[in-house]
């Protein structure tokens, strides 16, 4: 009677392990499973024909089938396992999206201690599998359930125990996206040499900035520079200083940027809802999002980048031609120091976004998705370290990317690496009579060739995916590179000096208009173009459109800098603008690790509406905005200054005196 007790204990066990956990396959993105879909009733009734039980427990682990035992007697765990897992059917099944994710916490909250070991709830995404009931064929219309199972069970074991429940049921179970309290806890010599390296950091910005402020406060002949790199004090007010208006300062670049960031901001957070990473609760909405013509903005958000590299293309040319050009050997000899500048300039940031990405972030978080997410973004960020170091990886690694928007910066460094192709060419021209106007011709030839190039390259091959690439986009950075030479020359030239003075608020505003009607369709067909056109309409849309944004680009730049920009210029040349725009590039570096840390820490299905996504946002750019003050105070600030002391381009050592920097 006993051993019938115990049998029926262990039966009733396996029973609601099995029936909360087991009966299903698990999905992922990245691998396709075909198998035959069983009859409803096996999914929805559970057998009571178990066979001879203690034959078939030899088939699973001892420490599987132990913790089975001490279930049997400790019924308030599983108790709290059933609880913790989802359950099915679910409310809202039909509505909202097809993953039900338990109760984490509750799960991980499971500890049990018996004699010769314990039992931790173990946390498995997808483990349960329940099919559509309209169509039972197709896997991704399934739902996936999220699973509470113990510890010693793997995915063997689960699999073996399934078999008894249900023989004639295919069953996948993977260890791989499972999490327990222990899961990702231990320190590896890695994450201990970052946390090293940060506290020494934090221990050299104090020290830095006490020892500044003490020279600020007794007023005091500043010291060596490098004393003072790390100072908070001296990088804070540089940072947060702002200048009047300058011919040789382009402030409407500080709105552009800034704005710019905002949207890149809102273009990734809706991605969020559109990966699936916050569950929600009305996707249809999330579904069709894309159809909306409201909602075109987001997916336009990839013009930012048009935008950013046209500035950086103009701001080569720009610092470039700023004084007196000098000789051909001189410029050739400048060249190693001119692309070691630019690399120091932006890899400092970006390595300690990447090591702490690698080392740092897998141990600030936790969620159904956390350690799953983490460590499949990790893949590529180890496998190809060295093309993210070197800004390559946008050609080779382009459709496994590490820090997906970090493909960026490898197209500006690239086309930074080629400019002086272009640079001392146009130098040597400028000299000659007539030099402006051959080289404008050649740059205007050669923009019109890289126009034509994608279009035709999109059309020959439209097998081509690759939309990161760097020779792509060089229409782009050669627009913002021809109108730098232009305003570098020609600064000082009457605005539209074609035009008589009297016509010149006319032709103005006809302008102004034409151009804002041409960038707004340029936003407008962003959507279609990607959604409801063909190969050929893309490639027209995506080869024209580029240019067409930038030109309008070069208006606005060209009308607010002779003073007729009107608003647009006043709005854009905010002094709070120059503060963000000094930030803009750490805010580009870290704002997607700011939504993937909130993202995959998520526990619950979201109500997608416009106004979540603007509440979201408002996190993510506060955030973003907090963490990228932090990252250039502590990895871009301090490197300028040791690199402009290491070259030897260090300013006149200085003293504090009320309150400003005076030079001896």
């Amino acid at each position: 009677m006993v051993l019938h007790t115990q049998l029926l204990s262990r039966n009733m066990v396996l029973k609601m392990i099995v029936f909360t956990c087991f009966m299903g396959l698990f999905s992922s993105v990245h691998s396709q499973i075909v198998f035959p879909i069983p009859d409803l009733d096996q999914f929805l009734n559970i057998t009571d024909q178990l066979g001879e039980l203690s034959v078939q427990l030899s088939n699973i682990s001892e420490t599987c089938a132990k913790q089975v035992e001490v279930l049997a007697q400790n019924t308030d765990i599983i108790t709290k396992m059933v609880d913790a897992s989802a359950k099915f059917p679910y409310s809202g099944m039909l509505y909202s999206g097809r993953v039900e994710l338990g109760n984490f916490d509750e799960c991980m909250s499971i500890e049990h201690t018996y004699e010769g070991g314990r039992i931790l709830g173990k946390y498995c995404l997808s483990g349960l599998f329940m099919p559509d009931f309209d169509n039972l064929y197709n896997i991704e219309l399934g739902h996936q359930l999220a699973t509470c199972t113990p510890d010693g069970c793997s995915a063997k074991d689960l699999v073996e125990i399934g078999k008894v429940m249900y023989p004639n049921v295919p069953l996948l179970f993977i260890d791989n996206f499972c999490t327990t309290i222990e899961t990702g806890q231990e320190f590896n010599t890695g994450n201990i040499i970052m946390i090293i390296i940060f506290a020494l950091l934090l221990l050299v910005m104090i020290l830095s900035t006490t020892y500044d402020v003490y020279l600020y406060k007794n007023e005091i002949e500043g010291s060596n520079t490098l004393l003072l790199a790390f100072s908070v004090f001296t990088n804070g007010r540089k940072l947060l200083k702002t200048t009047v208006y300058s011919k040789d300062h382009v402030q409407i670049f500080d709105g552009m940027k800034v704005i710019s960031i905002m949207w890149i901001i809102a273009g990734h957070g809706i991605g969020s809802f559109i990966g699936g990473l916050l569950t929600p609760m009305n996707k249809e909405k999330i579904d069709t999002i894309h159809t909306k013509i409201y909602s075109g903005y987001l997916d336009a958000a990839h013009v930012c980048v048009d935008t950013f590299i046209f500035i950086s293309g103009f701001l080569v040319a720009y610092q470039y031609f700023k004084g007196k050009t000098p000789s051909l050997h001189t410029q050739i000899k400048k060249v190693p120091y001119f692309y070691l500048h630019r690399y120091l300039r932006i890899t400092p940031a970006v390595l300690m976004m990447y090591l702490s990405v690698l080392f740092i972030l897998p141990k600030t978080g936790s969620g159904p998705y956390w350690h799953p997410a983490i460590e499949q973004e990790l893949v590529p960020c180890k496998k190809y370290w060295w093309s993210y170091i070197l800004y390559i990886q946008n050609y080779v690694n382009w459709d496994e990317l590490c820090l997906v928007p970090h493909w960026y910066l490898s197209v500006d460094l690239q086309m930074y690496v080629i400019s002086p192709l272009l640079l001392i060419p146009v130098s040597l021209m400028l000299k000659k009579s007539n030099g402006f106007t051959y080289s404008m011709v050649m740059l205007l030839i050669l923009n019109v060739a890289f126009i034509i190039q994608p279009i035709i390259q999109w059309i020959v091959f439209p097998e081509f995916k690759n939309s990161m690439a760097t020779h792509l986009r060089l229409t782009d950075f050669y627009i913002g590179f021809m109108m730098g030479v232009y305003m570098r020359q020609k600064k000082d030239q009457p605005f539209l000096s074609i035009v008589k003075k009297k016509y010149h608020s006319r032709v103005n505003l006809i302008v102004w208009f034409l151009v804002l009607v041409e960038m707004f369709t340029v936003l407008f067909f962003y959507q279609d173009a990607e959604v409801n056109q063909g190969p050929i309409q893309r490639a027209f849309y995506f080869g024209l459109s580029r240019p067409a944004w930038c030109i309008g680009l070069c208006w606005i730049i060209y009308s607010s800098y002779h003073g007729y920009g009107g608003f647009v210029h006043w709005f854009l040349t905010r002094s709070i603008f120059q503060i963000g725009a000094k930030l803009s590039y750490c805010m580009y570096v870290v704002h997607f690790t700011v939504i993937a840390h909130y993202t995959l820490s998520n526990r619950m299905k979201w109500y997608f509406s416009d106004y979540i996504e603007f509440y979201l946002w408002c996190g993510y750019f506060v955030e973003t905005l907090l963490w990228a003050t932090f990252w250039t105070l502590a990895f871009e600030s301090p490197i300028i200054t040791i690199e402009k002391y290491v070259f030897g381009r260090e300013k006149p050592k200085g003293h504090h005196q009320n309150g400003t920097i005076e030079n001896k």
